[in-house]
Protein backbone atom coordinates (compact mmCIF):
# COMPACT_ATOMS: atom_id res chain seq x y z
CA UNK A 1 0.00 0.00 0.00
CA UNK A 2 1.36 3.41 -0.98
CA UNK A 3 0.85 6.44 1.24
CA UNK A 4 -1.10 9.31 -0.36
CA UNK A 5 0.77 12.48 -1.25
CA UNK A 6 -0.62 14.48 1.66
CA UNK A 7 0.50 15.79 5.02
CA UNK A 8 -1.31 14.57 8.13
CA UNK A 9 -0.71 17.84 10.03
CA UNK A 10 -3.45 20.42 10.36
CA UNK A 11 -2.71 23.90 8.92
CA UNK A 12 -2.18 25.19 12.49
CA UNK A 13 0.25 22.38 13.33
CA UNK A 14 2.16 22.99 10.10
CA UNK A 15 2.38 26.72 10.83
CA UNK A 16 3.57 26.10 14.40
CA UNK A 17 6.22 23.55 13.35
CA UNK A 18 7.27 25.16 10.05
CA UNK A 19 10.81 26.05 11.23
CA UNK A 20 11.61 22.42 12.13
CA UNK A 21 10.03 20.91 9.02
CA UNK A 22 11.00 21.10 5.33
CA UNK A 23 10.12 24.80 4.86
CA UNK A 24 12.54 25.78 7.65
CA UNK A 25 15.22 23.40 6.40
CA UNK A 26 14.89 24.71 2.84
CA UNK A 27 15.30 28.28 4.12
CA UNK A 28 18.59 27.19 5.70
CA UNK A 29 19.93 25.62 2.47
CA UNK A 30 22.57 27.40 0.41
CA UNK A 31 20.91 26.09 -2.75
CA UNK A 32 17.49 24.62 -3.55
CA UNK A 33 17.08 22.91 -6.92
CA UNK A 34 13.79 21.57 -8.21
CA UNK A 35 13.94 18.18 -9.91
CA UNK A 36 11.16 16.20 -11.57
CA UNK A 37 10.35 14.14 -8.47
CA UNK A 38 11.05 16.73 -5.75
CA UNK A 39 13.97 18.88 -4.62
CA UNK A 40 17.69 18.74 -3.89
CA UNK A 41 18.72 20.92 -0.95
CA UNK A 42 22.43 21.77 -0.57
CA UNK A 43 23.93 22.83 2.74
CA UNK A 44 27.28 24.21 3.87
CA UNK A 45 29.37 21.33 5.21
CA UNK A 46 31.00 23.71 7.70
CA UNK A 47 27.71 24.33 9.50
CA UNK A 48 28.24 22.23 12.62
CA UNK A 49 24.53 21.95 13.39
CA UNK A 50 23.20 21.19 9.91
CA UNK A 51 23.40 17.39 10.11
CA UNK A 52 21.47 17.45 13.39
CA UNK A 53 18.85 19.76 11.85
CA UNK A 54 18.52 17.52 8.78
CA UNK A 55 18.12 14.42 10.96
CA UNK A 56 15.47 16.07 13.12
CA UNK A 57 13.58 17.26 10.05
CA UNK A 58 13.65 13.83 8.41
CA UNK A 59 12.42 12.22 11.63
CA UNK A 60 9.52 14.68 11.93
CA UNK A 61 8.58 14.56 8.24
CA UNK A 62 8.52 10.77 8.04
CA UNK A 63 5.67 10.76 10.57
CA UNK A 64 3.43 13.37 8.94
CA UNK A 65 4.43 12.80 5.29
CA UNK A 66 5.28 9.08 5.03
CA UNK A 67 5.32 9.17 1.21
CA UNK A 68 8.53 11.25 1.17
CA UNK A 69 11.87 9.63 0.33
CA UNK A 70 15.05 11.20 1.74
CA UNK A 71 18.59 10.62 0.48
CA UNK A 72 21.44 12.32 2.34
CA UNK A 73 24.83 12.69 0.65
CA UNK A 74 27.92 14.11 2.32
CA UNK A 75 30.21 15.28 -0.47
CA UNK A 76 33.95 14.73 -0.35
CA UNK A 77 36.41 17.42 0.76
CA UNK A 78 33.68 19.16 2.77
CA UNK A 79 32.16 20.38 -0.50
CA UNK A 80 28.69 20.31 0.99
CA UNK A 81 25.81 18.17 2.11
CA UNK A 82 22.95 17.33 -0.21
CA UNK A 83 19.49 16.19 0.78
CA UNK A 84 17.26 14.80 -1.96
CA UNK A 85 13.59 14.94 -1.03
CA UNK A 86 11.51 12.95 -3.50
CA UNK A 87 8.49 10.71 -3.70
CA UNK A 88 5.77 9.34 -5.96
CA UNK A 89 3.98 11.28 -8.67
CA UNK A 90 2.55 14.48 -7.22
CA UNK A 91 5.36 14.98 -4.69
CA UNK A 92 6.96 17.85 -6.59
CA UNK A 93 3.68 19.81 -6.68
CA UNK A 94 3.15 19.11 -2.98
CA UNK A 95 6.67 20.35 -2.14
CA UNK A 96 6.28 23.40 -4.39
CA UNK A 97 3.50 24.57 -2.07
CA UNK A 98 5.73 24.12 1.00
CA UNK A 99 9.15 25.26 -0.19
CA UNK A 100 8.59 27.94 -2.79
Amino acid sequence: MTSPVACSLTPDQLRDRKASLLPGLAARASRVVAIETGYVLTFDANDAEVVTAIGACIDAERHCCPFLVFRLTVLSDRAGIELDVTGPQGTRAFLDALIV
